[in-house]
């Protein structure tokens, strides 16, 4: 394959050398309007011996893609993307790559932008033009709909314990709220998770296909960490069943081993009976607007809470002051502690 070429006409020009045939050598020519289009017809023409850019449609590319990644994202993530792929932009799935313009792919999410949220849309697009840009090296320069930050009310935090408090919900529930944790966080602590004091979060367990399977990985590199567990959590923890097991044989279980539809409906019970609209995650939310309620930086909020972007963060809050890492974990556990009398 020849070095791409820009003619005076703005078009790209490579050469392509596909062999002999009858003692003469085949060169083909390609040309397209990028650099990037160039290469990829003339990939295509070297490995395939023939032009099939015209029969490879965006559904095609978007499926190439995710089976690329399939290994190394989590099974959420996939979810996520096979809903995509088999529900979103549906007309634009289904048109060969090498007809795409600008035009039509901007008349395409402005038709989607009708029906779905912007956010629904940000994440549709954002996979089809990873896919298109990965395995086509097509690149198109278009306008998403305007994101709008949601604003969630949630009850008094005093309400939210006094709900909770005594009842099978409650660990689960403190250790989203006040800790900052994620459902799969929460379900995939062990015994030996806590240790001298603190809850060691490295590994989370995730629901697959009608089960739940342990993964021995985080999120993302944040969310490893070590958390001071406060004493009223801590004697939470030791008088689970798995614990009180645990020390006695040393046998290694999960600490939370309700599974999480009950845990999610036990939840949605206690909000539908205090006339609340909360997802269980929003607990986790609660945790983040507690810290700045007290004066807390982003960064610690980040660090306790294993955020891996402060995007999130930044559009909502302000920092106030800088206290000590130290400083920030008792101000928490003294504020629940509190509440909790």
């Amino acid at each position: 394959m020849s070095k791409p070429i820009k003619k005076s006409n703005g078009k790209w020009r490579v050469q392509v050398y596909l062999g002999t045939e009858n003692g003469k050598r085949i060169i083909k020519t390609i040309t397209a309007d990028t650099k990037q289009e160039c290469l990829y017809k003339a990939s295509i023409l070297k490995h395939d011996g023939l032009p099939k850019s015209s029969k490879l449609t965006v559904r095609d590319a978007v499926v190439q893609y995710i089976n690329s990644i399939e290994g190394v994202i989590s099974y959420n993530t996939l979810r996520g993307y096979r809903v995509i792929l088999k529900n979103y932009f549906q007309e634009l799935m289904s048109l060969p790559v090498e007809k795409l313009t600008n035009t039509i792919v901007q008349q395409a999410i402005s038709e989607e932008s009708q029906r779905l949220s912007p956010k629904t849309i940000k994440n549709g697009w954002g996979l089809i033009s990873t896919s298109l840009k990965k395995v086509c090296g097509r690149v198109f320069d278009v306008r998403l709909p305007q994101m709008q930050i949601e604003i969630k009310e949630f009850p008094a935090t005093q309400e939210i314990v006094n709900a909770i408090k005594g009842t099978p919900s409650e660990l689960p529930c403190l250790l989203a709220m006040w800790l900052g944790m994620r459902m799969g966080e929460i379900k995939g602590l062990d015994c030996s998770s806590v240790k001298d004091g603190l809850l060691h979060i490295s590994q989370t367990r995730v629901y697959k296909d009608g089960q739940e399977i342990l993964k021995l990985t985080a999120k993302n590199d944040r969310s490893i960490r070590n958390l001071p567990i406060p004493s009223y959590l801590l004697s939470l923890i030791e008088n689970t069943e798995a614990y009180k097991n645990y020390r006695e044989t040393g046998e290694n279980a999960p600490l939370i081993g309700t599974p999480r539809n009950r845990i999610y409906k036990r939840w949605k019970k206690i909000c539908k009976d205090h006339n609340w609209s909360m997802s269980f995650h929003d607990l986790r939310s609660v945790n983040a607007s507690i810290c700045i309620v007290l004066g807390i930086p982003d960064k610690y909020t980040m660090q306790r809470n294993g955020y891996k972007s402060d995007y999130t963060l930044r559009q909502r809050y302000q920092n106030l002051i800088t206290p000590t890492r130290q400083e920030v974990d008792r101000l928490i556990d003294e504020y629940f502690a509190s509440l909790l009398g």
